[in-house]
């Protein structure tokens, strides 16, 4: 889901963020809990990380099978993993999971959810490496209430970015993303 996934980056960034500068997670992303400690004697820490937050937007038509069709989507987005982190790298394993409905203005509603795995892992500055595998699943009301079918949505895509020059910033190259599923079926 689009709004979700725009949003999701924000969380998780914020958390990766905030556990790689050892500083953990603040309450400002929401219901958030981070367990994080150091292992042993070394200088990894270990975490879990769960962020639960309430949302609300407008779908500007890119809802997938409702393309053109405006609507308001509303639900719940919770992203809860491990983490371990270390001055030479971090990596995080979760899911994110995610109950919503969306009002479309034509009368038709959806009500759904999805559930992603995600993997992130960051080394030095220089390279990171994100996997999301997810499925995601709604029924599609009429106006009057009766059922008019299910979307489903299975993905899995990939994102590396490798800082080749050690600039610290986004270069043209640097970035590669691949999607090695997207199905999409509609009612």
């Amino acid at each position: 889901m689009t709004t979700s996934k725009v949003r999701r980056r924000g969380l998780l960034g914020a958390a990766l963020a905030a556990g790689c500068l050892g500083l953990g997670a603040t309450a400002s992303l929401g219901d958030t809990t981070d367990t994080g400690r150091q292992a042993g004697h070394s200088t990894l820490t270990v975490g879990v990380f769960t962020d639960t937050e309430q949302f609300s937007d407008t779908v500007q038509g890119d809802y997938p099978c409702f393309e053109g069709v405006t609507g308001t989507i509303s639900g719940t987005d919770i992203l809860s993993g491990h983490y371990n982190n270390s001055p030479a790298l971090f990596h995080f394993d979760g899911t994110e999971t995610v109950e919503y409905r969306i009002a479309f203005n034509d009368g038709r509603y959806a009500i759904g959810g999805s559930s992603e795995r995600v993997s992130f892992g960051a080394s030095g500055g220089r390279a990171e490496i994100e996997t999301n595998t997810g499925r995601e699943q709604a029924t599609v009301y009429a106006p009057d209430g009766s059922v008019i079918g299910t979307v489903t949505i299975r993905s899995v895509f990939h994102v590396t970015s490798v800082d080749l020059n050690g600039n610290g910033q986004t270069d043209p190259g640097e970035i590669k993303a691949t999607v090695d599923q997207f199905r999409v079926g509609c009612p």
